[in-house]
């Protein structure tokens, strides 16, 4: 039974494991400072399977006005059975405090469902080039 976690008891292993699930990571070789990393977010949401880290989702920022989300990830065994949809819930409503939310993606591949999914949640695109499209949530409070 999947159960998502709002605190740090997580282990370096445990990053380590998820963020190579896919066989590589931006973060390799860096993955004791992505541990740090993780650790030290404002806000982190996991999921776990068990004893097994299959999802997260966190950001850094100033805890009021902004928040940027570092990642987003699944682990693939556990795509399309709606995982990502439940961390970022549990995000937003985590972070419900904050004004604005960013997210920037690699555009490579373009999925539209991605877009949707993310319009649906809440965001809309800010900036969108080739390569990346920089995503924001905004909330009362917070100008256009």
């Amino acid at each position: 039974m999947l159960e998502l976690r709002k605190d740090r008891s997580f282990t370096s292993k445990d990053i380590n494991s998820l963020y190579m699930s896919k066989g590589y990571s931006s973060y390799e070789g860096r993955l004791d400072a992505l541990y740090d990393a993780a650790v030290t977010s404002d806000y982190i949401v996991t999921a776990w399977d068990d004893a097994q880290m299959v999802g997260i989702i966190r950001s850094s920022g100033d805890m009021e006005f902004t928040q940027y989300i570092a990642d987003l990830i699944v682990h693939p065994e556990y795509k399309s059975m709606g995982l990502a949809s439940k961390l970022m819930d549990a995000y937003i409503n985590e972070a419900s405090g904050v004004e604005e939310i960013y997210l920037m993606m690699d555009t490579v591949p373009k999925n539209s469902f991605t877009k949707n999914w993310l319009a649906y949640k809440g965001f809309e695109i800010l900036a969108e080039t080739d390569k990346q499209i920089i995503y924001v949530m905004r909330r009362d409070g917070s100008e256009e």
